[in-house]
């Protein structure tokens, strides 16, 4: 979730640091998770506010929701949503779950408005074969020469491009979906009409 604090006519963006007890321990990232098999949960906005309440013990009476942000799919399949929401809250007020949050900062969303992100292109290729750390032997995925394929797909293969954003902070970079979620935020209609109701001065980047 993009959660937006509300101070006065000033809104900052929540970020947190994940725990080094949970996977990419260190990284900055946005409150949220996976869909949870094991609930019933039928919505975005039921995931959302589930996570919300375990990091960040924040309720959903307290979260004004102002849209939902377009779909993200990464390079790796993972489909990505986000819900925008404001909360009147100062940071200091907000008790996070030290299991699952290392540590919560705040940016100025103005920052993000007049600072566009670094873009990096990095390529993606398919490989017919990958090295399998259990066993320290190359584990055949695609069988090129029982398929009778030529054998230049024995070595990877395509060039497709994906565009890595980053945002240089004093707490860390931001980058990957984390900077991808701010940077469409930003890109948007609806920011302009958080930037009329909240009297944000700046100009968009868009």
């Amino acid at each position: 979730m993009l959660l937006l604090l509300k101070e006065e006519n000033n809104l900052q963006i929540l970020f947190e640091i994940r725990s080094k007890s949970i996977s990419q321990g260190g990284e900055i990232c946005l409150p949220g998770g996976r869909v949870d098999k094991d609930k019933d949960e039928d919505t975005i906005y039921d995931i959302v506010f589930r996570e919300l309440k375990e990091e960040l013990n924040i309720s959903p009476s307290e979260v004004e929701i102002l849209g939902k942000l377009p779909t993200i799919i990464a390079p790796m399949g993972t489909v990505v949503d986000s819900i925008v929401g404001v909360i009147n809250k100062k940071i200091e007020e907000i008790q996070f779950n030290a299991y699952e949050v290392e540590s919560i900062f705040a940016l100025p969303l103005q920052f993000f408005i007049v600072n566009l992100p670094q873009k990096f292109h990095v390529e993606i290729k398919i490989h017919p074969t990958k090295f399998n750390e259990a066993t320290q032997r190359e584990e055949i995925l695609l069988p090129i020469e029982d398929l009778g394929i030529s054998e230049r797909y024995k070595r990877p293969w395509g060039n497709l491009k994906y565009n890595v954003y980053a945002y240089k902070t004093a707490y860390g970079t931001i980058w990957g979906i984390t900077a991808r979620i701010i940077a469409n935020f930003v890109s948007l209609k609806l920011i302009m009409q958080i930037k009329k109701d909240y009297n944000i001065k700046g100009q968009l980047n868009t």
